[in-house]
């Protein structure tokens, strides 16, 4: 903060001389002053780099300032006006630099309703109203900091502006009752509604034993014993000490029974309230699981192990602090193993007629089976409470993807290895396609009917391309058949065993 006293010598309450340089100013010159020289001090500050977070315009000014001129007792309006100019510089140099006005004696509201309602309504302009706070004794210290909260606080429901406290001071004969007065006048300004209390300064000449004034927060001697802070300064640590931060646990929830293979979440919500969450470690038991350096603040655990897990979180802010959250507790249950027992792997199931029932059946080690799925590749095939299912009407063809998939009671899943079977496409015919000619089937391929000649008394059996006998025929010499056949291939075979391919088109 910079002060500005627009005096050769000090300003306070009691004395707002003008410097000697402006003596025989008007007021609209001494206007200009202010803002002349409140724009040099600021521009060489910002030569060097320095931007002030506020500037006091004025200091102590209980009844105005540049007297007589601006004495507010006399003069309301010059007073605000040099008030305005002093912001117009600052506002011109550091546009977001905050501009105070300065009134001693922070319990008295009915100077602060006198002056700083005086200025608004002269059309004052400025960010702040700051107070001193100079108890007349250490042990008035109580009521005075009720008092001046009292102000404070009508302060801000009159003219919506934020408080500041420029100065405060305690004998040194009473370093508690200091440290118990800034803890107090902290606890007050945190109080203030919208955050309207900025913060403390504690007023301290820069020469010991300065004219007498006794309300300093150093002490000591020269030579072996050093000047050093009295307990004052300590009432300055008040809520400044780093805070842990705040973590909860949100998931997962306790007591959850899950199964094997089941990702987990770990969820947390973790808050700094005067810094930031520097890390987030998610535990099992004392086991470190995972590292999360950005909110929102959570862990998928793909393949939690079986067994019982303990989950905690520790959340860590940028000044190392730490809190350890409460646990959850889950348990992963195994996977029931499961065995198809039959058909066998690999094995060949014959047909009648094309189709055949087969009957699966497996072996489980979990007694608590509610359900049990079987599967050719992604389909379903069929499902049972029991360990064995009748598949039927199963087509001849091969079959190289059988699985069986069993559920517990608890919503556990588990998959047997497949097994592969082929039903044969041809049953009850054995093979013997003949090439002789003195048997003969035309035309062949026929697209209406077909004849076979010179049949002795004999029989044929006509087989679709299912392996099922669609027609048996006994005739003497030459048969026609077929005419009413569909497309496709048909199979002759003759009493000797002998059979012909024929072709419907």
């Amino acid at each position: 903060m910079i002060d500005f006293h627009y005096s050769d010598s000090w300003a306070d309450p009691g004395k707002q001389t003008k410097p000697a340089a402006w003596a025989n100013y008007n007021v609209t010159q001494l206007g200009q002053a202010v803002y002349n020289h409140t724009i040099d001090v600021l521009n060489a500050l910002k030569a060097q780099n320095i931007t002030p977070e506020w500037v006091q315009v004025g200091n102590e000014t209980n009844n105005g300032m540049l007297w007589p001129e601006g004495q507010a007792s006399t003069n309301m309006a010059n007073y605000a006006s040099f008030v305005n100019k002093g912001y117009e510089a600052v506002k011109a140099i550091f546009p977001n630099t905050k501009v105070i006005v300065h009134v001693s004696n922070g319990y008295d509201n009915s100077l602060f309703r006198w002056n700083i309602g005086g200025l608004i309504n002269n059309g004052a302009k400025f960010d702040i109203i700051a107070m001193s706070m100079y108890p007349n004794t250490p042990q008035e210290w109580q009521t005075y900091a009720q008092q001046t909260l009292t102000n404070m606080n009508d302060m801000i429901s009159r003219y919506n502006k934020e408080i500041m406290v420029s100065e405060i001071g305690v004998p040194v004969t009473a370093p508690q009752e200091a440290r118990q007065f800034v803890e107090q006048v902290i606890k007050n300004l945190q109080s203030l509604s919208n955050k309207k209390g900025l913060g403390v300064f504690w007023w301290e000449p820069q020469a010991y034993n300065w004219e007498g004034y006794d309300k300093v927060a150093w002490t000591g001697n020269w030579g072996n014993t050093p000047y050093q802070a009295t307990n004052a300064m300590s009432g300055f640590k008040y809520n400044c000490e780093n805070k842990p931060p705040v973590i909860t646990l949100i998931s997962p929830a306790n007591n959850l029974s899950l199964c094997q293979g089941t990702p987990v979440e770990l969820i947390v919500n973790a808050t700094d309230s005067d810094g930031l969450i520097s890390r987030v470690n998610f535990y099992d038991g004392t086991t470190l699981l995972y590292t999360d350096y950005d909110s929102p603040y959570s862990y998928i655990w793909e393949n939690p192990s079986i067994g019982t897990h303990e989950i905690s979180a520790q959340a860590i802010d940028n000044a190392n602090a730490a809190t350890t959250s409460g646990t959850s507790n889950f348990t992963i249950n195994a996977a029931p193993q499961i065995t198809i027992t039959s058909p066998a792997n690999n094995s060949s199931i014959q047909s009648s007629g094309g189709f055949a029932s087969v009957t699966l059946n497996t072996q489980t080690d979990s007694p608590d089976i509610s359900l049990t799925e079987f599967y050719n590749g992604n389909k379903l095939i069929g499902n049972t409470q029991t360990n064995s299912y009748v598949w039927n009407q199963v087509p001849n063809g091969s079959y190289q993807n059988i699985t069986a998939v069993v559920t517990t009671s608890s919503g556990c899943k588990g998959t047997s290895s497949p097994i592969s079977f082929e039903i044969n496409t041809i049953t009850g015919i054995k093979d013997n396609f003949t090439h002789t000619s003195d048997i003969s089937i035309y035309p062949n391929p026929s697209n209406i009917s077909f004849n076979i000649p010179n049949l002795n008394n004999s029989s044929i059996e006509i087989y679709n391309s299912q392996g099922l006998q669609i027609e048996q025929i006994r005739a003497e010499g030459q048969i026609s058949f077929g005419d009413h056949y569909l497309p496709g291939i048909y199979l002759v075979r003759f009493e000797d065993g002998r059979m012909i391919k024929a072709i419907k088109y």
